[in-house]
């Protein structure tokens, strides 16, 4: 009950199911334990290997404003069109055809 009464002034405008469905989410997800300090969604999804980054190979990309190729870069993701590679001056993201 703590949580409900702690809920803010625009909370409590709201019908009494959605504040009890954001205090069990605060409850469940967003609360730190004295033995965790992580809160039980970064426990959960951090263990996840589809969330963890690995590196892919190099590829070369085309720079979109000289026109030419560019040394390896190393590949950080790909998907529906686009590609992340990982730059000296950090992550950009291109089109998958100049990839």
């Amino acid at each position: 009950m703590t949580v409900l009464s702690q809920q803010q002034r625009v909370l409590k405008t709201e019908p009494p199911s959605i504040r009890l469905v954001k205090a069990l989410f605060t409850m469940n997800f967003l609360n730190c334990s004295f033995e965790s300090l992580n809160p039980p969604i970064v426990r959960h999804f951090g263990k996840s290997k589809q969330l963890t980054l690995e590196e892919k190979p190099p590829v070369l990309i085309k720079d979109p404003e000289t026109g030419r190729m560019e040394c390896p870069h190393d590949l950080v993701t790909w998907g529906r069109g686009y590609s992340c590679v990982s730059t000296p001056t950090g992550l950009r993201w291109f089109p998958a055809k100049w990839v």
